[in-house]
């Protein structure tokens, strides 16, 4: 072997190693920038340095980053890998690929393939297609530029707009990249509306039709409506079957951000929470939230094939796109060069089996009960919102006289400060709150405790410096 490939060998198991032992690690709290540049030469020298010594800063820079690896991280939705996941994307990564065309990536493109039919069968598209995607924002933007296309195919050709408004409809707490789509699409956020939840967050079905005859009262053209399963915050799953009812009604296009529901699909245990997922245009699957697939692996699907190739193919293209028989994914999307990404999930997949992923996405769901209960019988905390999914919300409990929001945020700060979880806050109901997400199924239920009684303990910390004068 030559010296050049033992020493990118032995950097790898360096630069792993480290990375992977960081689950027994202390959660940390995230250095200010200044302060890791201060600590680690980030300019890039006049005439290089030594392998080693860029393999030596490398290290430090995994040192200095959030272990999102911790028990104790519940901040975001991508803690808890699958090894074998990690050998996918390194091989993804080797291979140096593109996925525009099948020719320079034809073992790639039949993975994808394979796993995009699967995914359309599980949802119940039978005659679907779809493509793999960098996040969930951008398959929401493809979802919302198919229904374009559908609603006014001579946009894409000639740029006319209709000369009635096209309007977008969303759940009041959608995920912003919707709002960023249509931006990004022409369509505006003057014509984005958003449709009131209930009490537990879920779109009400009944206020989406009342907002689609008004809309198409006063003028404008309904196009694309977005529910969502496994809303941002609270983890709610909009009434998908009551939705597409008004839809169908309609004519409009039901777009499902499935991000973080949609593998419950793979569990009989939960998949009634999406069961009418079948009767939407389009869905769309993050792998690297429950899955536990390395960031990013996201896939959108729609039901009926070519919607995506006919709103995104790409004109001009004839010296990389050849027409000689095999699927050129890069047309149905809007990227040219795009990573292999689909390999972590299929190695995950083959590895688990469906027997492995239901197990656990039903592990990741008792995991999330079993805090909201912690969370329930801990003096001083209460839930602020039904456990539906994987997001458990809850707050400190404020004295008479003292903000409730501002409490939440000085006791995340402390627990953030001290190392002692890793939780987000928001508003919920107009009082920010507390969001522990359970997307790790190794956390057990010390891991658990110890973030519910840390988290008790900080407000106890917190108040005392506020009582005291």
């Amino acid at each position: 072997m030559p010296a050049s490939e033992r020493a990118f060998l032995d950097a790898l198991m360096r630069v792993a190693t480290l990375a992977m032992s960081r689950r027994e690690a202390p959660l940390g709290a995230p250095q200010p920038v200044a302060e890791i540049a201060a600590a680690i030469p980030l300019d890039p020298p006049r005439d290089g340095i030594p392998f080693d010594e860029v393999v030596s800063r490398l290290e430090a820079i995994v040192a200095r980053s959030v272990n999102t690896a911790s028990p104790r991280f519940h901040n975001q939705l991508f803690s808890g890998l699958q090894p074998v996941a990690l050998v996918g994307d390194f091989v993804g990564t080797l291979l140096n690929t593109t996925m525009a065309t099948w020719e320079a990536s034809p073992a790639a493109t039949a993975v994808e393939l394979a796993l995009l039919a699967r995914l359309c069968r599980v949802t119940g598209f039978e005659h679907g297609d779809g493509t793999f995607t960098d996040g969930g924002s951008e398959s929401n933007l493809l979802a919302l530029l198919a229904a374009r296309h559908r609603a006014c195919p001579a946009i894409r050709e000639s740029g006319r707009w209709p000369d009635r408004p096209l309007v977008a409809f969303v759940s009041a707490d959608a995920h912003y990249s919707v709002a960023t789509a249509a931006q990004a699409a022409g369509i505006g956020l003057a014509n984005v509306e958003r449709i009131p939840v209930d009490a537990r967050g879920r779109m009400r079905p009944e206020a989406l039709a009342a907002a689609l005859a008004s809309a198409r009262a006063r003028g404008a053209r309904p196009f694309f409506v977005c529910a969502t399963a496994g809303t941002t915050f609270r983890g709610s799953v909009d009434p998908i079957g009551a939705i597409a009812e008004v839809c169908r009604g309609e004519d409009v296009w039901l777009h499902v951000d499935a991000c973080l529901g949609a593998p419950a699909l793979l569990s009989p245990r939960h998949r009634h929470l999406l069961e009418d997922v079948r009767q939407a245009d389009s869905v769309v699957w993050d792998a690297h939230k429950l899955i536990g697939v390395p960031l990013t692996c996201s896939a959108l699907i729609v039901r009926e094939a070519g919607r995506l190739e006919a709103a995104c193919a790409p004109d001009g293209a004839a010296y990389l796109y050849h027409g000689d028989g095999d699927p050129d994914l890069g047309r149905r999307g809007l990227k040219c060069a795009r990573r292999v990404g689909a390999l972590k999930l299929w190695a995950t997949w083959m590895h688990l089996g469906d027997a492995g992923l239901a197990a656990r996405i039903e592990r990741l769901f008792e995991r999330a009960a079993f805090a909201a209960a912690l969370i329930r019988d801990t003096p001083g905390l209460a839930l602020a919102a039904p456990v539906e999914t994987v997001a458990v919300c809850f707050r400190p409990a404020a004295p008479d006289g003292v903000d409730a929001g501002a409490l939440t945020r000085q006791v995340r700060a402390r627990l953030l400060a001290d190392g002692d979880a890793f939780l987000n806050y928001g508003p919920l109901e107009g009082v920010d709150t507390l969001r522990l997400l359970v997307s790790n199924p190794e956390v057990s239920d010390a891991d658990l405790r110890a973030v519910v009684d840390a988290s008790a303990r900080a407000r106890l910390a917190v108040l005392e410096l506020v009582e005291t004068p």
